[in-house]
């Protein structure tokens, strides 16, 4: 019974961890691509342009492999096979996923101002 829920908490927890790595991978992917549109309209200048690029892509890529590091020991650990251990999975992941939904627009109107 404990091996049960021990493989169902970690199996929550690994969804929360891959969904927060999913979300702040793509969060720097977008603010790259927002501080290229900025540049283009004149919003920005190059200097600019660069500072915002060399910290989103670094930390995008740092969570990219984050997210695949923790899909790795979590199949290595043999975890993901029941239907218990998917669907804990997956209630870790709906809250953090949910959370970045509601605050995306806010985030996202924050990465297209200039003085950010």
């Amino acid at each position: 019974m404990s091996e049960l829920v021990l493989a169902l908490l970690v199996s929550g927890m690994v969804g929360v961890a891959t969904a927060d790595a999913f979300v702040q991978s793509w969060t720097g992917v977008l603010r790259s691509a927002a501080a290229i549109v900025l540049r283009l309209r004149g919003r920005i200048d190059g200097r600019a342009l660069l500072s915002r690029i060399a910290t989103a892509l670094p930390l995008a890529m740092l969570f990219a492999l984050a997210m695949f590091l923790f899909f790795a020991l979590y199949s290595h650990a043999g975890l993901g096979q029941t239907e218990g251990e998917q669907f804990a999975f997956f209630l870790g992941v709906v809250p953090r996923t949910i959370l970045f939904l509601t605050g995306a627009s806010r985030l996202i109107e924050t990465m297209f101002d200039p003085a950010d």
